[in-house]
């Protein structure tokens, strides 16, 4: 899992919010204190197209809708950023080698299906953002049912995304000057954050230099 910035809270008829699941054990207070938080990343959207690319499909949104950055647990931290941004500081997240997994619903009707897929290539053109996205079909059988994805190529009103984890950002002294890195303590301790994607923490480094 890899970096993270800032995450986007929607408002729209579409709800579009990608789903992160991930692994937080308990964790003492003191713990919370020296582990560096992890971010994960929900959108809504509206206007929200499924496409057909390949042996995958592919998600195109518009590129102004807000995403919402929350910490894992034992953290309790929030920010909100644009789709835009996050998409611009995917490879600073790690995402370009590590893709992420994402729960992706889909709103038809009165109906809410949800797919379990792994996002990839954002790309950003015409006021909009596109993602490539592979399903994941569950290999296990939980209560007698196995997951299976239920992606259809169509334009949605509300459609919601929530999307895997990334690591924190810290302003940290090299000697040289401030910059940013993933550890509060490497190589000396940190001066400002944690921020929730690279490009949040050098705006925080320009304001301090």
């Amino acid at each position: 899992m890899n970096r993270l910035g800032k995450v986007f809270a929607v408002a729209g008829s579409v709800v579009l919010s990608v789903a992160l699941l991930t692994a937080g054990g308990g964790a003492s207070a003191a713990e919370s204190d020296s582990v560096a938080p992890e971010w994960l990343f929900a959108t809504d959207a509206a206007d929200v197209t499924i496409s057909k690319t390949g042996s995958g499909f592919s998600v195109s949104l518009p590129a102004s809708e807000r995403v919402t950055a929350f910490t894992d647990r034992p953290n309790r931290l929030t920010t909100v950023m644009t789709l835009r941004e996050f998409a611009k500081d995917w490879k600073a997240y790690g995402f370009d080698t590590d893709p992420p997994n994402a729960a992706l619903l889909l709103e038809t009707g009165s109906k809410t299906r949800t797919s379990v897929v792994e996002m990839t290539n954002p790309r950003i053109k015409n006021g909009r953002v596109t993602f490539r996205l592979n399903p994941i079909n569950g290999s296990a059988t939980l209560a007698g049912h196995t997951h299976k994805h239920t992606l259809k190529p169509a334009t949605y009103n509300h459609a919601s995304l929530f999307i895997d984890a990334a690591p924190s950002y810290y302003i940290v002294d090299y000697g040289f000057g401030y910059e940013c890195a993933q550890s509060p303590t490497a190589p000396n301790p940190s001066y400002g954050g944690p921020y929730s994607s690279l490009s949040a923490c050098d705006e925080a480094v320009s304001r301090v230099q």
